[in-house]
């Protein structure tokens, strides 16, 4: 993938809301879940494996739709910067503990979104705001 920006200008008005709305909320819920007790126990029960990837698979893909303008190269540093924080938070977290391999997965989430996100970012964005419409 090169480092290329998205052809399209920033988005607008209540498209542009809605675009980082889907890309800040759920990072603070995951950074709240990475950093305090975990998930609840009455969340389903799912691998910490699955819980890294999907996460983020997810921001990475959603960053890129929720700052278009930003490059490639960019979006997946800032993402492995952050799995690299929650990492090192963790370890000062009696409850939690630093897992280095959480990391390689994270950069493997990273990888998969923005590869995801390259090739069905906007048609997934639009058909979304067209199922918020009806």
């Amino acid at each position: 993938m090169t480092a290329q920006r998205h052809s399209s200008p920033e988005p607008a008005g209540a498209d542009a809301v809605l675009r980082r709305v889907a890309f800040w909320l759920p990072l603070v819920i995951c950074t709240w879940a990475a950093l305090g007790s975990g998930l609840p126990s009455s969340a389903p029960k799912v691998s910490d494996v699955t819980l890294h990837l999907f996460a983020f698979v997810y921001l990475s893909a959603a960053l890129r739709i929720a700052h278009p303008g930003l490059f490639v190269v960019v979006v997946a540093l800032i993402m492995a910067a952050y799995g690299g924080f929650i990492e090192v938070a963790q370890s000062f977290l009696p409850p939690r503990q630093a897992e280095w391999g959480d990391l390689g997965v994270d950069l493997l989430g990273i990888a998969i979104g923005l590869i995801a996100h390259y090739f069905f970012g906007e048609k997934v964005w639009r058909l979304f705001l067209r199922l918020v419409r009806l």
